[in-house]
């Protein structure tokens, strides 16, 4: 039985979906998403979920973190159920609004303003190949600079890389 299992077990529920999430966090970056450590971490955190009697916010968390979620969902969510289910679940970033403001281009914000990629070329070639979304939307242009219109609850950005990697800009 793992620590976040014991909390749960012994009726603290909270403290075991902070665990979980850790563990399922340590095991995605270490382990990978297609092995069995991380399934298993997903299925222990929805039965956390599950134990607090929440099923229809787990079931959304779910849907959204893996599901065919859509932009305007996204721009739906107010800004504390955002952060429930992106807040400590994603690696984040923050840059100065008025640098949004005046526009950046997505492979400075990308490989400089952030470490989403080591490089622009890397950045550049996902966003050619159709493996990079803003917001839920493909990112399709890597020269059209991003501003604070794009912003969801105006502060988030949400880029998502490949099928299930997240990472959270905030403007501040």
């Amino acid at each position: 039985m793992n620590l976040a299992n014991s909390y749960s077990y012994y009726g603290d529920d909270n403290k075991a979906i902070e665990l979980g999430t850790l563990a399922m966090n340590i095991c995605k970056q270490t382990l990978g998403e297609n092995h069995p450590e991380y399934a298993r971490s997903l299925s222990n955190l929805a039965g956390y979920y599950g134990n607090l009697g929440d099923y229809n916010k787990a079931i959304e968390a779910t849907n959204i973190l893996f599901g065919n979620t859509t932009h305007e969902t996204l721009s739906a969510l107010s800004e504390e159920r955002f952060m429930e289910i992106f807040g400590e679940n994603v690696e984040s970033y923050e840059i100065p609004m008025e640098e949004l403001k005046a526009g950046i281009g997505p492979l400075d914000l990308l490989a400089e303003k952030t470490n989403i990629f080591p490089s622009k070329g890397e950045a550049r070639k996902m966003i050619q190949a159709n493996g990079f979304s803003l917001n839920k939307e493909k990112l399709t242009d890597p020269a059209t600079p991003l501003t604070d219109a794009a912003l969801l609850n105006g502060k988030y950005l949400l880029f998502q890389k490949g099928k299930k990697n997240y990472y959270l800009v905030v403007a501040k």
